[in-house]
C-alpha cells in the first residue's frame, strides 16, 4: 500500500509521527527533571506534571494520527482534514481581524493548507486502491 500512497501524504505523516515521538519523549523528561523544573521556573510540581501528561496524550495521539496517514487510515486523514481545515480558518479569522505581525500565522496557513492537501490525497490514494 506504501507504493500508492502520495508522496506528499508520506511527508507529512512521517512528520505528524516524529512530532508525537518528541512529545512523548518531551514528557517522559518533564516528569523524570520534574524537580529541576519546578526549581527553575514558575510552575508548581502539580502543573509541570499536568504538563507532562498532556505531552504525552498529545504525542500519542499525534503518533498515532501520523501512524494512520501512513497506513491511509480513514479515520486519521479524516481528522487531519477536519483539524487542518479547522485551524486554517481560526487562522484565517485571526489574519483578518489582527493588525498584528502576520509572518508566523502566514506559516502556519501554509503548514494547515499542506496538511489539508495531503490529507484529502490519502483519500483520493484509497480510492484508487479499491477500484
Amino acid at each position: 500500500m506504501s507504493e500508492r500512497r502520495p508522496i506528499l501524504l508520506s511527508i507529512v505523516g512521517w512528520i505528524t509521527v516524529i512530532s508525537g515521538l518528541l512529545q512523548i519523549l518531551a514528557g517522559i523528561l518533564l516528569l523524570i527533571l520534574k524537580d529541576d523544573v519546578v526549581q527553575e521556573s514558575a510552575f508548581t510540581s502539580d502543573e509541570v506534571t499536568a504538563l507532562a501528561i498532556v505531552a504525552l496524550v498529545v504525542g500519542l495521539i499525534y503518533f498515532l494520527v501520523g501512524r494512520g496517514m501512513l497506513n491511509l487510515n480513514a479515520f486519521a486523514l479524516g481528522l487531519g482534514v477536519v483539524v487542518s481545515a479547522l485551524a486554517l480558518g481560526a487562522n484565517l479569522i485571526y489574519l483578518l481581524g489582527s493588525n498584528d505581525n502576520h509572518g508566523g500565522l502566514i506559516a502556519s496557513m501554509i503548514v494547515n493548507v499542506i496538511v489539508l492537501v495531503a490529507c484529502v490525497s490519502g483519500f483520493g490514494a484509497r480510492d484508487g486502491l479499491r477500484r
